[in-house]
């Protein structure tokens, strides 16, 4: 024996319940850290140091590069050495937006389609 119940009705949660549990929490973003400002004489001198004695932080090549104690001394000590000192933290969080910003400046984008930018020899 079959019993008709009648069509299906199943409803869903209704909006206006007062169930605070299922409601989710609001997302909290992140402040934003202000960002350390070098002078051009202090990012020069950075420079400098980065291609001299510094190039275990960005060449993949060296066997330092993979020693990230070694890559935090160095901003460290560098930090220490500007007037007014910065920490390495904020050192480093500088380096990584300078070269994120480079590599955005000479990434060039292509549609798809276009083909290839790239000149192979």
């Amino acid at each position: 024996m079959v019993v008709y119940i009648g069509p299906c009705s199943y409803r869903g949660r209704d909006d206006d319940d007062d169930d605070t549990s299922s409601q989710r929490p609001a997302v909290k973003r992140r402040k934003k850290k202000p960002s350390v400002i070098l002078t051009g004489e202090q990012e020069r001198v950075l420079a400098q140091w980065l291609e001299t004695e510094g190039e275990f932080i960005y060449n993949r090549g060296r066997t330092a590069y993979k020693d990230k104690a070694k890559i935090a001394r160095a901003f460290e000590e560098q930090g220490a050495k500007l007037d007014p000192p910065v920490s390495g933290m904020e050192l480093r969080t500088w380096f990584s937006s300078l070269r994120s910003r480079h590599g955005r400046l000479t990434n060039t984008n292509t549609v798809s389609g276009q083909g290839s930018t790239k000149d192979y020899r």
